[in-house]
C-alpha cells in the first residue's frame, strides 16, 4: 500500500517519517514520494477536506473516497462541501460517486 499526502500540513508525512525515516513503515506499507505506485495494490491518498486543488486532484485520482468525520456541527458543513465537490467530479466523468452512509462513533 502507497501513501501519498496531498495535504498541505503533511501530517501523514511526518508522521511517517517519524516511525520510519526513509517512509518505509514495512515492505507492504510504504510514503510514496514518486517512486512506487506502480508497485502497490492500493494508494492511499490524504487530502484536506474540501479546501483546495490537491483536494480535488485526490478526488480526481481516487477510485474510492473515505472521509473520516465526527458528527461536529462544522464538521457536518465541511462533509457536505466534499460531497458537492465528489459529485462535481463524478459528472465530469473522473469517477462513480456514491455514497455507502455513516458510521457513528462509539
Amino acid at each position: 500500500m502507497a501513501l501519498l499526502d496531498y495535504d498541505d500540513g503533511q501530517h501523514l508525512t511526518a508522521l511517517l517519517k517519524d516511525i520510519s525515516p526513509d517512509g518505509v513503515v514495512t515492505n507492504r506499507l510504504w510514503l510514496d514520494e514518486g517512486s512506487g505506485l506502480a508497485e502497490a495494490d492500493v494508494v492511499l491518498i490524504d487530502s484536506a477536506p474540501a479546501r483546495s486543488h490537491e483536494t480535488r486532484r485526490a478526488l480526481v485520482e481516487a477510485d474510492y473516497v473515505l472521509v473520516p468525520a465526527p458528527p461536529e456541527r462544522q464538521v457536518v458543513r465541511s462533509l457536505q462541501a466534499v460531497c458537492i465537490s465528489s459529485r462535481n467530479a463524478a459528472l465530469i466523468g473522473h469517477f462513480l460517486s456514491y455514497s455507502v452512509g455513516t458510521t457513528p462513533r462509539t
